[in-house]
């Protein structure tokens, strides 16, 4: 910032000393070079105003949203989403749709929210335990997101057009990677989330920014729409993607009918991305055979 105001002293100098050069009258000088001193002595404090009035507003919106988020959060199931939950959602995706709340690291609603940014600074997600009691756990996930224009845009998308929870896809998000699909920037996202009955999972979503639209890839993965594992509550899914070899690794679990149960095989699943879609690297290897 200081750097920024040094500059702007050097034009305006630049600019001052040019001006009173054509001036005549030493009266006239002396009375604009007051006038220029004084403007200079200024101007830092004036723009530092502006920055410290910004920075309050928006400490003011995350105190605001922390504040009705625990409201919310802890109130009665049905108050809270008969009303509340609608309300906090409504003002979320308000404050998310202002250009100033895209950079903001939200410290305070992030203490109760998992924010992640992606590395590009362009996708931003907000995810959260919606408490809808029992073992089943429903996530809210809300993205904000800039266009190539550098419009801010904010939606919840891991809702269908009739607002019903589309497959695993109210989970938590907690990391975003870049990867590219046919020429074009996409976001790879890692979720987890948990249906109840012993399991839990893990969901991968792909997504790219087209025009003013979040669009999901349905067709990324060889086998689904998203790619999604299962497993035992406890059981450690370690999924990794490596974006030197555009791969995605987990731990394989498959699922015994006789006993309702999903067990570990001991082994890894590897996908990579090959021809624009994550394929099995034993399906490659057998294409090549």
């Amino acid at each position: 910032m200081l750097k920024i105001f040094k500059i702007q002293h050097l034009i305006f100098a630049t600019i001052t000393v040019f001006f009173l050069s054509c001036l005549k009258k030493p009266v006239v000088k002396f009375k604009i070079i007051k006038i220029l001193l004084v403007l200079i002595f200024l101007s830092p404090y004036i723009g530092q105003k502006n920055v410290f009035c910004q920075t309050t507003e928006l400490e003011k919106i995350d105190n605001e949203l922390t504040t009705a988020f625990k409201i919310m959060i802890e109130a009665d199931y049905r108050v809270r989403y008969d009303s509340l939950a609608p309300a906090f959602k409504k003002k979320l995706k308000n404050e998310l749709s202002k250009r100033q709340t895209f950079y903001h690291s939200f410290d305070s609603l992030s203490k109760y929210i998992s924010i992640v940014f992606s590395n590009d600074q362009r996708l931003k997600t907000f995810s959260w335990d919606e408490k809808s009691g029992g073992s089943w756990h429903s996530m809210a996930v809300f993205a904000q997101y800039k266009t190539k224009s550098g419009q801010i845009i904010a939606h919840q998308f891991n809702m269908n057009d009739d607002e019903m929870l589309v497959g695993y896809t109210d989970s938590k998000i907690y990391e975003i990677s870049e990867i590219t699909i046919n020429n074009k920037k996409h976001y790879l996202t890692f979720a987890w989330g948990t249906h109840g009955c012993g399991k839990h999972h893990v969901i991968a979503q792909i997504f790219r920014i087209k025009g003013k639209n979040l669009i999901k890839c349905n067709e990324c993965f060889e086998d689904s729409i998203d790619l999604v594992v299962i497993a035992q509550r406890g059981s450690k899914f370690n999924i990794r993607f490596n974006s030197k070899t555009n791969e995605i690794s987990y731990n394989e679990y498959v699922f015994k009918d006789e006993y309702g149960y999903y067990y570990s095989t001991g082994s890894q699943v590897t996908l990579k991305l090959e021809n624009n879609k994550f394929v099995k690297k034993e399906h490659m290897n057998n294409q090549n055979n």
